[in-house]
């Protein structure tokens, strides 16, 4: 049997989930808009996944104000703008703006009982 290669850029990379150095899941959409109560601010990228990657490795550093999506555009000098609450996402078939939001943020250490623990505590 033969497989097709991981997607790493869009057009195919279209609604195919990016698992991301730290492990977290992201949600990546080609050729969409995404809007933000809180921006963070503005890097370069040499690509879609190094965008993702660049909120990444905020998150590492920060600690504080989690970056949850990222809109990279090639077009703009391979801007990526990461955001932290990205408010909504919208289609743009015109555009070739490629965004990608955090799915979820697993525990840095293993705890198979993270979610009762959690809940135990009133987080629920």
């Amino acid at each position: 049997a033969t497989s097709a290669a991981y997607p790493t850029a869009c057009p195919n990379a279209d609604q195919v989930d990016y698992v991301a150095t730290d492990k977290s899941a992201w949600d990546r959409s080609c050729h969409a808009s995404l809007g933000s109560y809180r921006p963070i601010d503005v890097v370069k990228a040499p690509s879609f996944n190094a965008c993702i990657e660049k909120c990444v490795d905020y998150n590492r550093n920060e600690g504080f104000t989690q970056c949850q999506g990222v809109n990279w555009r090639p077009e703009d000098g391979n801007a990526c703008e990461r955001y932290n609450m990205p408010g909504f996402l919208g289609s743009r078939p015109d555009s070739n703006a490629q965004v990608a939001t955090l799915k979820f943020y697993y525990p840095e250490a293993t705890q198979s009982d993270y979610c009762a623990g959690v809940t135990a505590a009133g987080a629920f």
